[in-house]
Formats: C-alpha cells, sequence, structure tokens
C-alpha cells in the first residue's frame, strides 16, 4: 500500500507537481488576462506572463517607460487575481446591465471612485454605494451552496481536455477554471 504524505506548504511538494501548478497557475492568469477592458493592459500581462518579450521591447510597444513595466504588471496581477474580478467574469451574465456596467469599469478596468463619478455622471458617494451593493451582490453569487467542489473539477478537467485537443473552452469552463486556479494561487501564497 502506498504511502500517503501531508505536505504543509507547496514548497515541500516534489517538483514536478510544483511545476505543474505553476503551469496551470500560468496558463489561467492568461485567461484571465484576456478579460481586462483595455487592449495595451491585456498586451502587456500577457507579455510579462509568457515571458515573450524583454521589458524593454514591452516598453517600446506600449510607449511607457521602461521602469513602469515591472510595477504596472504586478497592479495587473493583482487586479486579475483579486476574488471580485473573477466574480465578475464567472457571473456577469447574471447581473442588470447597469451593474454590468460598473462591474466592467469599477472591477474589470479598476477605475477610482471619482472617475467612476464622472464617467457616470452621479456623485461620488452614490457610486461608492452602488459598488458596495455590486460587491455584496457578486458574493452572494459567489457562495451559492451546490456541489461546487465537483463541478469546478469537472469543468476543470473539460477545459483541459479541449485545450488538448486544440479547440477553445466555453467561457464558462474558462471562467470556472479560473476560480480553481485563485484556490491555488491562494494557497500558495499563504504558505509562504
Amino acid at each position: 500500500m502506498a504511502e500517503r504524505r501531508n505536505y504543509a506548504s507547496p514548497t515541500d511538494l516534489p517538483e514536478n507537481q510544483r511545476r505543474r501548478i505553476a503551469l496551470t497557475a500560468l496558463r489561467e492568469m492568461e485567461i484571465l488576462a484576456e478579460h481586462l477592458p483595455d487592449a495595451g493592459d491585456r498586451q502587456l500581462l500577457l507579455q510579462y506572463l509568457t515571458a515573450e518579450a524583454t521589458r524593454r521591447d514591452m516598453a517600446d510597444s506600449l510607449g511607457v517607460p521602461r521602469s513602469n513595466i515591472r510595477r504596472r504588471a504586478a497592479r495587473l496581477i493583482s487586479r486579475v487575481l483579486q476574488p471580485a474580478f473573477q466574480s465578475v467574469v464567472v457571473h456577469m451574465r447574471l447581473l442588470e446591465p447597469a451593474e454590468q456596467a460598473l462591474a466592467r469599469e469599477a472591477v474589470l478596468a479598476g477605475r477610482p471612485l471619482r472617475e467612476l463619478s464622472r464617467m457616470f455622471d452621479v456623485p461620488v458617494h452614490e457610486i461608492s454605494r452602488q459598488r458596495s451593493a455590486l460587491q455584496a451582490r457578486l458574493r452572494r453569487l459567489a457562495e451559492q451552496p451546490t456541489n461546487v467542489r465537483r463541478r469546478l473539477n469537472r469543468q476543470l478537467n473539460r477545459s483541459i481536455v479541449a485545450r488538448q485537443q486544440g479547440r477553445a473552452a466555453t467561457c464558462r469552463d474558462m471562467a470556472v477554471v479560473l476560480s480553481v486556479c485563485s484556490v491555488l494561487v491562494r494557497s500558495s501564497t499563504n504558505a509562504i
């Protein structure tokens, strides 16, 4: 009978398992990056994650100073890994049109309250109230009880098979895969 091991943290895992977790997290971050509304942010994050270009090349293509690339990528990564971002990606179709517009600008684009206030032509306190209500609704949607873990694993497997067969996974499958990935990333960052 095989001996079962308990690992205290992801760094205690064997090298091949750590590599597999890291590759899965990278793939899922790439999928999340595709939901960023700004094309420049999308391009920067994808190039940064896949190391397709040097920082100098990225800075030249985006027209920003080279020193800003790492900070900007770190901000994008932290925004993409926020539970609210992933919840918007997964539950966007369940929101009302006004909530969708607010979610797109406040969560996906990461705009500050004053800019949102100017965009929607409402006072800052009203935008703040609407954003709080949106966050509460997204939390309720994310906490819906079902066999979530089983469903997530099934959809993750479907997405992986679809990628291996060279066809694109559905948007819903990709969004669910992202939530599985975020659990992996959070557990690995909490352990470090």
